[in-house]
């Protein structure tokens, strides 16, 4: 099969371009037929035996039955392929051909069919150099120049003209008959020049054609040919002499039997059978007529005389002995056939079987696919194989799915594309090679069938249309479909469709099934459920168990809004509840058309289809899309619509007729519920309503009053958020007094203009406002959203009235379930703010009763404050700074600040507000100002406001009101509280009042701070003359020490005893008052912080080695055991060496001390975890010094490490200062250590110290 015989009525390049003329070809071939039927009836009836004879004779019949076989075949492809320009060109080929039969009834004829006949080779010559040009495939030649087909025709038109009818009424001249003679010959040759050009286009084809099925094609004509023309060479001279060789004549009816075939092959019948069974009768009627022939002239010779139709008994006796003899012949011919026909394909004969009994037991679809796609996978070895199989609810064509469960490709096409309406009309396999040489109708499928890669095209045929193809690659061996490949593909063709067209019927009524079950839950669930809710999402779960979709809306109109609400929005299986409620624009999506026109729409493009409407895209990444009117009674309540995000995925009206069905069951339930759900909120409203009015007595407390009536209104109507705001009487703003919702605490306190918003506007008209879309109203305040990012889409504002005065406004925002507000339920908040407006008017006349007292009980509170901070702190500077933040914090001012009052003027303490103005260190600044003049004179506190305060008169620029408060103690004025504002009003005397008894507050803790600095000062002088005097004394002890020395070692000669006891005691008290002096350095330096330390890592083991030297003479002479355990991995400590030796010297000395003779001294050290200290370092060294002495009383433990503290017992025992302890705790202390006792009076005691370790790095 060529692609030019999938050419539609519309001639292609080379063909006939007028549709008249098939008609004209298919009068000229029934003409043809019915005159070679008719004449030989003629030729019985009016001539007599010997002329019957005659025509029986073999010269005669021989054209005659090939010119049946022409007609006859040319009518066959008429009636079932004259769409294709080949056909057309056969049929009159075909006639032309069997015209020239009319020859042997010249005698008989009409004139009209003589004229035919001299028609008839002309234009049969000029038919074939037709076909050779276009069939079995157009040659490029024909498709660059269109007009290669008319020379034949011309020329053929021209011989006619010779041939004409003038040649026998005698009306021309003689040499005029010789040139029509010339005419005849050439005619004849013009004939035998198609026949060689035809063979040589089949050749040309055969060699070059990259088309496997043209290069078959282009063989089997071009053998039919030669097998035609062959034996009519050898007859034609032949029969001149004897007329029996004109049996060989009949071979040119292959040529017409091989162009039926590639005409009509690969059609749903098996053409290979086709072929078979028309060769097999060719050959019979062959042997047929050349027996008859024998027969007839054997009788002749026997009887004496010619058989004519006048014995009918004769002829009948012959034709029964032919029956006879052929019956076997027919039967050994066709087996013969078979074998041909069937040799080397018997596997595929048994996969066909196979196939055909599985296709006939088959009652679903994908398995019949499954077993085709696996038989010709298995058996043909295409490298790609797609199966397509029409869907009836896509109204598609879709690709089935191969081994792996996924489609083969995702191309898909309409019952409207060329390639259907190609297969459907040709209804034959179709291959295709070049893109360029591609049917007309292919062309809308270019691009697709490219995609696509496939060759070849075996359509499945259904009663009423294409139910499917098989689109095959080229052989995994790229060779090529033999004959019986494609005869295999179309006897599977054939079986599988018949299949399908079964399974699809049954999957058809499963659906149906299917959605009336469907049907039947919506009906019974709609009139069980009652919530509203509940209906739509039952709706919502059935439809998508019958259709395929993403998205999903039930659209609602409301006629107080007239506007539509989704009151279902389902986007990409998940509900979006931010959509619902919300009003459409009418210049977006479909559902507005919807429901004006009353009537369904479904489009497969949603944007397109809103761009053709005018309107703009409501939903992005919808392809899609379908949505049906919900009626109920006769008026459209809403629409309900589905959509599909999926390229792929076409709505139908199979799919539109099941939404409809659906809607309907859906329209009356939905408005019932929602009638029901509106009555039982109303129901509830007013229950509430009732209920908070009551509720509303039971608190004077405002605030809350407040926050009550707000969250009722809101939770009444069903709200996000809202918003309750009192008026000002003194400046007529609205304040923030209450607010619900996310952004709620944000506005608390925020003010708003007189007549400023919606608010100001209901305040002003005394009128509730309702705006279902506050961007377009003129007067919507949106600073307040910008400020909190708070969107807001509708409000209702309801002025609050007490006796014709408007109060204050209450706002509710937003309703949850984003339907408007309407007119009920202004009434509704309306009545429940006039209930609420009574009860806000009590409970505020209480609260400014209750506020006067509770501000007293907060002055004495805040009071209470400042005298805790300020007696918790002995620092003049520091009580003068919390004293200016108690003022500035208690009022309106924005700077202030406070000093003391000196002889130069005013020494500043603390300052805020004034940038830069007042430095640490700076000079007193002068009392020049006269409100700080008049407030130290006249002791008493000083305002300016306005005018008063001229510009030179105020530390601060913009200043507007200056204060300046004498602070006192007694009757002298020691400081100045200046404050400044830039508002006229901050400084009211509930203010002043509150600040002048602050003022006598910080007074006394400022007196106090001043007299403890005093006695600090005093302090350190006592300090530094300690520090002097121990410096100055130690220069004579060191002589007095040095000289007894001399003395006692004889330095001037020998001492008598009583001489060396002197010594000894002179030596022994210098040594204690060295001590003496050395401590009290040691405590002036640490009172005055003036004892530095030299820090560095330090080993214990070497400071106790230390210390037991300096001490041995003390040990030994109470004949004390002193023992050491230090560990050998003891670390550094990070500490002044000299003073842990300084420690750990006096606590030693203070266990020999208190320790009576012969006792037991230890020192013992360790490393661990800083227990004693959390906010320490982690690791310290851990030592500790314990005894066997006297102890220390437990009344007396609390006082050990305070200076000059000694116990009774030890003041018997030994002499001291009672300094050690106190100094060892501050040294240990300020190297970041901590130390501490344990004792028993009368057992002895242990004294613990902690050093931190030091972070020694690790050694290169």
């Amino acid at each position: 099969m060529d692609d030019t015989q999938q050419l539609s009525p519309v001639a292609s390049a080379g063909g006939i371009r007028t549709r008249l003329l098939p008609s004209i070809v298919l009068i000229y071939a029934l003409a043809v037929g019915a005159a070679l039927l008719a004449l030989p009836l003629l030729v019985f009836i009016e001539s007599d035996a010997e002329q019957a004879a005659e025509f029986l004779r073999l010269s005669s019949l021989t054209p005659y039955v090939l010119s049946i076989i022409f007609v006859g075949l040319g009518l066959l492809v008429a009636f079932t392929q004259r769409q294709q320009t080949a056909a057309q060109v056969f049929v009159l080929f075909a006639a032309s051909v069997a015209a020239s039969g009319l020859y042997g009834f010249h005698l008989f004829a009409p004139q009209i069919l003589l004229v035919i006949w001299k028609l008839s080779f002309p234009l049969a010559a000029a038919a074939l150099l037709h076909l050779a040009l276009i069939h079995p495939r157009p040659l490029a030649w024909v498709a660059r120049w269109p007009w290669l087909v008319y020379p034949g025709y011309l020329l053929a038109l021209a011989l006619a003209v010779l041939r004409g009818p003038w040649q026998l009424n005698g009306l021309v001249s003689q040499n005029f008959l010789n040139l029509l003679v010339t005419a005849e010959v050439w005619g004849l040759f013009m004939v035998v020049v198609a026949l060689f050009l035809y063979i040589l286009s089949q050749l040309f084809r055969r060699w070059r054609t990259p088309s496997p099925m043209e290069r078959q094609q282009s063989r089997l004509l071009l053998w039919a040919t030669l097998l035609a023309v062959g034996p009519a060479m050898v007859a034609f001279p032949l029969s001149s002499n004897n007329e029996n060789w004109l049996w060989l004549f009949m071979f040119a009816a292959l040529l017409p039997i091989a162009l039926t075939y590639t005409l009509m092959s690969y059609r749903t019948v098996d053409s290979g059978k086709v072929f078979n069974q028309t060769v097999l009768y060719s050959i019979l009627a062959l042997l047929a007529g050349l027996a008859y022939a024998l027969l007839v002239s054997g009788a002749s010779l026997v009887l004496g005389e010619a058989i004519g139709p006048n014995n009918p008994i004769l002829l009948g006796v012959m034709v029964f002995i032919l029956a006879l003899v052929f019956d076997p012949v027919r039967r050994r011919v066709q087996a013969a056939l078979s074998r041909a026909w069937t040799r080397g394909n018997d596997h595929l004969e048994d996969a066909r079987e196979t196939f055909q009994a599985k296709a006939a037991q088959a009652v679903d679809t994908d398995y019949v696919v499954q077993q085709l796609r696996k038989v010709i996978e298995e058996n043909l070895h295409p490298d790609r194989l797609h199966i397509y199989v029409y869907d009836p609810l896509l109204e598609l064509y879709a690709p089935t799915a191969d081994n792996s469960d996924q489609p083969t490709t995702d191309i898909r096409f309409a019952p409207q594309s060329g390639l259907v309406h190609t297969l459907s009309h040709v209804r034959t396999s179709l291959y295709l090679g070049e893109q360029d040489s591609m049917p007309l109708d292919l062309h809308s499928d270019r691009a697709r069938l490219g995609l696509l890669g496939a060759r070849l095209y075996v359509a499945l045929l259904g009663q009423d249309r294409v139910l499917g193809w098989l689109a095959l690659g080229a052989p995994a061996d790229n060779g090529h479909y033999s004959e019986q490949d494609l005869a295999f593909l179309t006897s599977l063709a054939e079986y599988a469709s018949r299949a399908i067209a079964r399974a699809q019927v049954l999957a058809d009524k499963d659906r149906r099934v299917h959605e009336m079950d469907v049907l039947t839950r919506v009906a019974q669930g709609v009139n069980v459920t009652l919530e509203f809710d509940d209906i739509l999402e039952l709706i919502y779960a059935q439809t998508r168990q019958v259709l395929a979709l993403d998205d999903f809306t039930i659209t609602l109109f409301d006629p107080q809004a007239a506007a539509l609400r989704h009151a279902i929005y389902i986007e990409s299986g998940s509900r979006d509840s931010s959509h619902e409620a919300r009003s459409l624009p009418e210049s977006k999506g479909l559902d507005g058309v919807v429901l004006a026109g009353g009537q369904p729409i479904l489009t497969n493009d949603y944007s397109r289809a809103c761009k053709e409407a005018n309107l703009g895209i409501d939903r992005q990444g919808i392809y899609a899309w379908m949505g049906i009117p919900l009626i109920a009674g006769d008026e459209a309540v809403g629409v309900i619509s589905v959509a599909s995000r999926d390229v792929n995925m076409l709505y139908t009206s199979e799919h539109r007729r099941i939404l409809q069905a659906i809607a309907d069951q859906a329209a009356g339930a939905i408005v019932k519920a929602r009638l029901l759900g509106e009555s039982q909120r109303r129901t509830l409203q007013l229950a509430t309503l009732n209920e908070v009015a009551q509720s509303l007595t039971s608190t004077l407390d405002l605030d809350l009053l407040l926050q009550r009536i707000l969250e009722s209104a809101v939770d009444i109507l069903n709200c996000e958020a809202g918003s309750l705001l009192l008026v000002d009487e003194s400046t007529e703003e609205l304040v923030f007094e209450a607010a619900v919702g996310s952004v709620g605490e944000e506005l608390l306190g925020q003010r708003l203009a007189p007549g400023v918003g919606l608010v100001g506007k209901a305040v002003e008209s005394r009128q509730p406002v309702i705006q279902n879309n506050v961007q377009d109203d003129k007067d919507w305040f949106e600073e307040t959203d910008e400020e909190t990012g708070f969107v807001t889409r509708g409000l209702l504002v309801v002025p609050m009235m007490v006796k014709d005065r408007v109060i204050g406004v209450i706002e509710v925002i937003n309703k949850r379930n984003r339907r408007p507000f309407d007119r009920d339920d202004q009434d509704l908040l309306t009545a429940f703010t006039g209930q609420a407006s009574i009860a806000a008017e009590n409970a505020r006349l209480y609260t400014l009763t209750d506020q006067a007292l509770a501000s007293r009980v907060d002055e004495l509170s805040v009071m209470q404050r400042i005298d805790r901070e300020l007696n918790t702190n002995l620092d003049v500077r520091r009580s003068m700074r919390i004293t200016l933040d108690w003022a500035l914090r208690q009022t309106e001012a924005s700077a202030g600040l406070i000093g003391v009052v000196v002889e130069e003027g005013l020494t500043v303490m603390a300052a805020q507000g004034y940038e830069g103005l007042f430095l640490d260190g700076d000079d007193p600044m002068p009392l020049d100002l006269p409100a700080f003049t008049r407030a130290v004179r006249d002791k008493q506190a000083q305002l300016l406001v306005g005018r008063d305060l001229e510009s030179n008169q105020a530390l601060l620029d913009n200043a507007r009101s200056q204060l300046a408060i004498p602070i006192q103690r007694e009757e002298d004025v020691v400081g100045l509280l200046v404050l400044e504002s830039p508002e006229e009003d901050s400084f009211d005397n509930d203010t002043r009042a509150f600040l002048t008894r602050l003022t006598d507050h910080a007074a006394i803790a400022i007196a106090n701070a001043q007299l403890y600095n005093a006695v600090r000062q005093a302090n350190l002088v006592k300090s530094d003359f300690v520090s002097f005097v121990s410096h100055e004394l130690k220069t004579p002890m060191t002589s007095i020490k040095g000289y007894a020395d001399l003395l006692a070692a004889g330095a001037v000669g020998d001492i008598s005893d009583a001489q060396s006891n002197f010594l000894a005691t002179i030596r022994t008290n210098v040594d204690r008052m060295a001590t003496l002096v050395s401590d009290l350095a040691d405590v002036s330096r640490i009172e005055a912080g003036r004892l530095q330390l030299e820090f560095r890592a330090t080993e214990l083991d070497e400071i106790v080695e230390d210390v037991i030297k300096s001490t041995e003479t003390i040990v030994a002479e109470k004949q004390h055991q002193l023992t050491v355990e230090l560990p050998s991995d003891l670390p550094p400590m990070w500490s002044d060496r000299n003073r842990v030796i300084q420690v750990l010297t006096n606590l030693v000395s203070n266990a020999s001390k208190y320790t009576p003779e012969s006792g037991i001294i230890h020192i013992e050290a360790e490393k661990s975890k800083n227990y004693w200290d959390p906010d320490g370092a982690e690791e310290v060294v851990h030592f500790w010094v314990a005894d066997n002495g006297i102890g220390i009383k437990e009344e007396d433990q609390k006082n050990i490490f305070q200076q000059y503290f000694r116990t009774d017992e030890g003041k018997d025992t030994a002499t001291g200062t009672g300094l050690g302890l106190n100094i060892s705790r501050y040294l240990t202390e300020m190297q970041g250590g901590r130390i501490w006792f344990e004792s028993e009076f009368g057992k002895g005691s242990t004294f613990h110290v902690t050093v931190p370790i030091a972070e020694v790095e690790p050694a290169v």
